[in-house]
C-alpha cells in the first residue's frame, strides 16, 4: 500500500513539473485614451448691472444669465467669485458692516424669487474669492448638465448699511465645469 502511495506521489508531482514547463503565461495590458472629451460652458451675457440700490435693501436679477453645457460629456457645474472690488468683504450673512455685501445665486428655469428662492444656504458663494463650491438649484441640489443643455442662473445682492463710497462695485463670478 506504501508502495503505491509513494508511485501515486511520485505521478502527481511528475505531472504538476511538467505542467509547469509545458504551460505558460503571457499578460496583454489593455489601453485606452479617451479622445475629444470637451467640457466647455458659454455664457449668454459678460455682465450684470444691478444698477443703483438703497443701501440695507435687497435685490434679484430680472434677467437670467443662461449657461450652456457646449461640450460633449455631462457635467456638473461650480461658481466662484473671483474677483471684487477693492474694499468689500464678503459675507453669508445679513450684511452688518460698512462695505460688506452678500451676493448668491442660483438655478431656475424661471425667474427667482427675492429672499425665497435663495434662502437655501448652498446659493451662497466661498467668502473667500477663488474657492468654488456647487451651483445648485432652489432645492440645493448641484446643477449638472448633459451636452447642448442649459441652465438659467439668477443672482441676489444684499446691501450693506453703510459704504465708504459710492463708486461702483465689481465682482467677477466664475463658472466651472467638471466632466461627469
Amino acid at each position: 500500500m506504501n508502495k503505491k502511495i509513494f508511485i501515486l506521489t511520485i505521478l502527481f508531482f511528475s505531472f504538476i513539473a511538467i505542467t509547469q514547463i509545458f504551460c505558460g503565461n503571457a499578460d496583454i495590458n489593455i489601453l485606452v485614451t479617451p479622445g475629444s472629451v470637451s467640457t466647455t460652458l458659454s455664457i449668454s451675457t459678460n455682465s450684470y448691472n444691478f444698477g443703483t440700490l438703497d443701501l440695507q435693501t435687497s435685490s434679484n436679477s430680472a434677467t437670467a444669465v443662461t449657461l450652456t453645457n457646449t461640450g460633449n460629456v455631462g457635467v456638473s457645474l461650480q461658481k466662484t467669485i473671483n474677483y471684487i472690488s477693492e474694499g468689500i468683504t464678503l459675507t453669508n450673512d445679513n450684511p452688518s458692516s460698512t462695505d460688506q455685501f452678500r451676493l448668491r445665486c442660483v438655478s431656475k428655469s424661471t425667474r427667482a424669487d427675492l429672499n425665497t428662492d435663495f434662502s437655501v444656504v448652498h446659493t451662497t458663494f466661498s467668502t473667500t474669492v477663488g474657492t468654488y463650491n456647487n451651483l445648485t438649484d432652489t432645492s440645493g441640489n448641484q446643477v449638472i448638465l448633459n451636452p447642448s443643455d442649459s441652465s438659467n442662473v439668477w443672482f441676489q445682492i444684499d446691501m450693506p448699511p453703510s459704504v465708504s463710497n459710492s463708486s461702483q462695485r465689481t465682482f467677477t463670478v466664475r463658472f466651472q465645469s467638471t466632466a461627469q
